[in-house]
């Protein structure tokens, strides 16, 4: 194995950034690489005539210990802090879900724009991963944090021994996708002081945030989510369609007559139906590579859904047990 060829994890989302922040911490070299033009995955802000609007994850829970105290860092460093909730606090991050990650991925190596297409394993001792503009990178492990599947898209235009269990595993894990309207607004919306709600909605809509009550813009700036039944049954209608609909779903809480911008998200991988219960899938192969994301739950995990906690706690096992594998190559 070629002990000076870094490890890479494919995706710049949470368990991504996770995993590499734990490989660093061991003085191991390590690549992101993010097929999109900024990292953060579904963690994500957008920016609308000047103004920050989250619409993808909008605040996360705490469920187990592990993960309370690495929010508790997370408090400490000023990059998170409680939005609203009782028993379980949402948090939320300041300046938009987005900059967590950036600020997580400070000072890493990340390879923007760069979508690996296909994975060899090289003698059995390192992997070349092709990217679509036909780039070869030498990884001697490799962490990849995409959806299910497009992991196995990845794995079908790839030649290597993965197991037929392993890819059914893949393969179980189904996705519901999600449909995001972001309504700039010229006046203040009727939502509570929180900005957020999510229930005794209309059929079809999951959640409402209004970002300038959740102290995110200065102006109003609402995210409307239909949820994944809508939203699945909506996928293919005209873009300006959905965001008509969405937003006549909304006129409760919104003034239509106010709205001065607007934006269209389409999520097709947006929450997982099902889940693995174990916090990575190992492909079981000569040269360490595995599979994470927020759709790997420990055992233990009495919520039992995907969540940002989830995707946190199987990015830090995933590079633990990569590390852990190198450590007994030797």
């Amino acid at each position: 194995m070629k002990k000076t060829l870094p490890i890479v994890v494919i995706g710049g989302g949470m368990s991504g950034v996770m995993a590499a922040a734990k490989i660093e911490e061991k003085g191991l070299p390590v690549i992101i690489l993010e097929q999109n033009s900024t990292i953060g995955g579904r963690m994500a802000t957008n920016c609308m005539e000047g103004e920050k609007a989250d619409y993808g994850a909008q605040f996360f829970t705490i469920r187990t210990l592990q993960f309370q105290k690495v929010v508790d860092v997370w408090e400490r460093a000023g990059w998170v802090k409680h939005w609203f909730g009782d028993p379980y606090k949402r948090y939320k991050s300041i300046g938009g879900m987005k900059e967590l990650v950036k600020n997580l991925a400070e000072g890493m190596t990340v390879k923007l724009n760069t979508k690996v297409v296909s994975i060899h394993m090289i003698d059995e001792k390192y992997y070349n991963l092709k990217t679509e503009t036909n780039e070869n990178i030498e990884a001697r492990a490799v962490i990849v944090t995409a959806p299910a599947p497009q992991i196995i898209t990845l794995f079908h235009n790839s030649q290597l021994p993965i197991m037929k269990k392993v890819k059914n595993d893949l393969k179980a894990i189904q996705f519901a996708p999600s449909i995001v309207a972001v309504v700039k607004l010229s006046e203040s919306t009727s939502l509570l002081d929180s900005g957020h709600l999510d229930h005794s909605l209309p059929q079809g809509l999951e959640r409402i945030v209004d970002h300038s009550k959740k102290g995110l813009s200065s102006q109003t700036i609402v995210s409307i989510y239909a949820d994944g039944k809508w939203s699945k049954q909506h996928w293919d209608m005209d873009d300006q369609l959905l965001l008509d609909k969405l937003i006549e779903k909304s006129k409760k809480w919104i003034n239509c007559s106010t709205i001065k911008t607007t934006h269209l998200k389409k999520w097709r991988y947006s929450e997982a139906l099902s889940v693995i219960r174990k916090p990575f899938l190992n492909m079981e192969l000569s040269v360490p590579f595995f599979a994470a994301g927020d759709a790997f739950l420990h055992k233990e995990d009495l919520a039992g859904r995907t969540r940002i906690e989830s995707a946190v706690l199987s990015g830090i096992a995933s590079g633990e047990a990569v590390i852990e594998c190198l450590k007994n190559k030797g």
